[in-house]
């Protein structure tokens, strides 16, 4: 896992470590964890952790390091899925600097998949992945990728942001 990603993800994402029900409908925990995913309770299990499932379903609040469990957990499988859509174009994933692997797994986390998106992959200059990167299927703000941009010092300011084309950056991290 990247150094930075659990706590950049808690700025992006947010951060509870009670159940909500997301924009999508579906009951969450930690950052994002989506609770009613297929196989949660095998990955609740294989995890060991020590909070009931159903407990956690009905209220009962998880600790920071079941969040964290669970985030890494998560983020792991979209590293994976962004190594394998890079190996499938004939890049390395490992060798792309850590701000461009944050990206591509950060739109594997939002989105599912990486896919439709081997622009974001091929390109190498912070402007191009930073540009391309906003394009996700669910309209991710550019915002959040001027929030990235910033934390890995890609961008200096919203001034910067808007220069290079993420016009609707509102604010930083």
């Amino acid at each position: 896992m990247e150094k930075n990603s659990f706590e950049l993800m808690k700025l992006l994402e947010g951060y509870k470590l009670e159940v909500y029900t997301c924009t999508s409908g579906f009951k969450t925990i930690g950052i994002g964890t989506n609770l009613e995913r297929s196989g949660i309770e095998d990955t609740w299990k294989k995890l060991g952790l020590i909070e009931d499932l159903e407990a956690v379903l009905n209220g009962e609040l998880i600790s920071e390091t079941t969040a964290k469990l669970l985030f890494n957990a998560d983020w792991e499988w979209c590293i994976k899925k962004a190594d394998e859509r890079a190996s499938k174009l004939g890049l390395s994933y490992k060798s792309m600097p850590e701000w461009h692997r944050f990206i591509l797994a950060d739109i594997v986390y939002n989105t599912g998949s990486i896919n439709k998106w081997s622009k974001v992959l091929k390109n190498t200059t912070p402007k191009d992945v930073l540009i391309e990167a906003r394009r996700t299927p669910h309209k991710l703000m550019d915002t959040r990728v001027c929030k990235i941009g910033y934390y890995y010092k890609l961008i200096s300011s919203i001034e910067h942001a808007r220069k290079i084309g993420l016009t609707y950056s509102k604010y930083l991290v």
